[in-house]
């Protein structure tokens, strides 16, 4: 792994956690599936970030 070594990467434990706000971005549209693909993101990311 040259990165590590460069000091570009620094390896963090793997049970090690680290919170970092996430955004995303969507204008507002009058149309179901903008709304829908939202709702759907939204409903996976509590679920992969058990919350």
């Amino acid at each position: 792994m040259p990165l590590p070594r460069t000091g570009a990467l620094v390896l963090l434990g793997p049970r090690r956690v680290v919170d970092v706000p996430l955004f995303r971005q969507q204008w507002k549209l009058d149309a179901p599936a903008p709304a829908a693909l939202a709702e759907a993101v939204k409903d996976a990311a509590a679920q992969a970030l058990d919350r």
